[in-house]
């Protein structure tokens, strides 16, 4: 979960607010942190770090809370019912109660949101395998110079790795990359192709930098491949010397 708001006053941030350095909360500025330092956070600092730092420990919390009110809105429904994933009905470790698909039939519809998470992560490995297997193909035909091939090979999994791994996963990001690459590189690319491979490294940029930072080979392959676009298209914009036609 990517903090975007200022910890003390709620205000956005920049992605290069300054953080706790140990439990890395984001502030505006040294008196927000100063300013959330005197009203708890001191006392709640080295909590928030044992809990894998501000974004995973404010992920987990927001997932118990919402955990914990699907299972009293669903509490009704799933009496005297087991999971379909443990065959539970308390899930064994976390002892959380049951939920129920909104559009499920049978008993297929009732399952620990644990369950659930965990049946999730396994489809997630078994996801980003298969993306960097497609990924590292993609970037072979796209160093031979197959670029329609390349761009063929990325089409259907980039979606997937968006919708499963998240926006902000380094496989996905590394995929649009070359993607845009492939668009740009190729002799044949027309001035729409050019465009496009524009507007695509236009969004990714400030997600690499937000979550890789500036220096991260990702990053910087996005701002040099930017680069070279923005002073292709000042050279194409730029109006012939009078004379020169």
């Amino acid at each position: 979960m990517i903090l975007t708001i200022c910890a003390a006053c709620a205000a956005p941030l920049a992605h290069d607010a300054p953080r706790c350095i140990r439990c890395k909360m984001r502030y505006c500025d040294q008196t927000c942190q100063h300013d959330h330092w005197r009203r708890g956070h001191k006392q709640m600092c080295k909590k928030i770090h044992r809990g894998g730092n501000a974004e995973q420990y404010n992920a987990d919390k927001k997932y118990k809370e919402a955990v914990a009110e699907a299972v009293e809105a669903c509490a009704e429904d799933t009496k005297g019912q087991t999971c379909y994933i443990c065959t539970q009905a308390l899930h064994w470790k976390t002892k959380e109660g049951l939920v129920r698909g909104c559009a499920c039939r049978g008993t297929a519809g009732f399952a620990h949101v644990s369950c659930l998470a965990e049946q999730a992560k396994i489809l997630v490995a078994e996801a980003e395998e298969n993306n960097l297997a497609a990924n590292n193909y993609a970037v072979s035909l796209r160093d031979l110079e197959r670029f329609e091939d390349a761009k063929a090979l990325l089409r259907k999994p980039m979606p997937v790795a968006r919708r499963v791994l998240g926006e902000n996963h380094h496989l996905t990001l590394r995929m649009r990359l070359n993607y845009a690459e492939a668009l740009y590189k190729d002799p044949g690319a027309t001035l729409d192709d050019l465009r496009e491979a524009k507007t695509r490294l236009e969004e990714l940029a400030p997600y690499a930098r937000r979550v890789l930072g500036g220096a991260h080979p990702i990053t910087t392959g996005i701002e040099r491949s930017l680069s070279l676009l923005q002073a292709t298209f000042r050279v194409c914009e730029t109006p012939p010397p009078p004379g020169s036609a």
